[in-house]
């Protein structure tokens, strides 16, 4: 949605909460949750209902500490998504330099070869970089629209129509 000065933040880095919530919001399972049963960093945050969202449907275990203030990682969003859908059609071979043969790159390869993600143009993934505000509205639009065309008005003062992800980000935005 942007933020309220009418920017997206396009290079702004996401945090976990803020990932979380995105998540939450576009899979809108409404489950109901042991809201007794979450790792304990989440008592206080803003996005508590959410991640405990996330944990019923398998996203992330309630076993390990949500770190929500924490910026997210192209790994750990990865992950998450990995976590939520079915990519058992997909290979685990991925050309990206830095993926390699452990449980969590097998999960990257296979999100590689959905669509979900994509690496940089130096041929790597790098997972441990944290992720924009762009890439996370283009991994997610990659699996939740097939059609990116869109005649959304844009609102926000900071995203160009030549910037590389603006159809995604006025596709999921809200007007």
């Amino acid at each position: 949605s942007g933020y309220t000065n009418g920017t997206f933040g396009p290079y702004n880095k996401i945090t976990r909460a803020e990932f979380g919530t995105i998540l939450a919001r576009i899979l809108n399972t409404n489950k109901n949750v042991d809201v007794f049963n979450y790792p304990v960093d989440i008592t206080n945050s803003w996005a508590k209902e959410s991640i405990i969202e996330l944990i019923s449907i398998g996203a992330i275990s309630k076993n390990d500490l949500y770190r929500p203030s924490d910026y997210i990682t192209r790994y750990e969003v990865a992950e998450m998504l990995y976590n939520i859908l079915d990519l058992s059609e997909y290979s685990t071979v991925c050309p990206l330099s830095d993926i390699g043969n452990t449980v969590l790159d097998k999960k990257i390869a296979k999100c590689y070869n959905a669509g979900i993600i994509a690496g940089y143009t130096n041929g790597t993934f790098g997972g441990n970089n944290t992720i924009t505000r762009s890439e996370a509205v283009v991994m997610m639009n990659r699996i939740f629209y097939s059609d990116m065309t869109t005649y959304k008005y844009n609102k926000f003062s900071d995203v160009s129509s030549d910037f590389w992800a603006y159809s995604y980000i006025l596709k999921a935005s809200r007007q």
